[in-house]
């Protein structure tokens, strides 16, 4: 039996809910046509998420402002299932802890490479 989408939004919506460092906005008829029924900030990442149920399909508008997400940097996926945004929301969260991971390696490295400069003048 395909699901409704009024489902899968409400499905979304409690788990969106129980997610730290996640900001939802449900944005089904916000005012631009075409937008994404959700908005989300999870991670530091801008995602916007269109639910469709099992059969619905996203208009032509509505993939022209899932494309011009992307563009602008953020992600954007038409979604059928919780199990879906679960995955999206993994894949983001693992993404930020690499990056968190680069960041502290490329901070350690410029640390030793000021302190190897630093003991180069003074021997010099």
């Amino acid at each position: 039996m395909p699901r409704l989408e009024r489902d899968l939004a409400r499905a979304v919506d409690r788990y969106l809910k129980t997610l730290p460092k996640c900001y939802a906005v449900n944005y089904t008829g916000g005012g631009r046509a075409g937008a994404p029924d959700r908005l989300v900030c999870y991670e530091g990442r801008f995602i916007g998420l269109e639910l469709k149920s099992d059969t619905g399909r996203p208009s032509e508008l509505q993939k022209v402002n899932l494309e011009r997400i992307r563009r602008a940097g953020g992600e954007a996926f038409v979604v059928r299932s919780l199990d879906e945004v679960r995955q999206i929301l993994t894949h983001v969260r693992e993404g930020r802890e690499r990056e968190r991971k680069l960041c502290a390696d490329l901070a350690a490295l410029a640390d030793k490479y000021r302190a190897e400069n630093e003991r180069s003048r003074k021997n010099v």
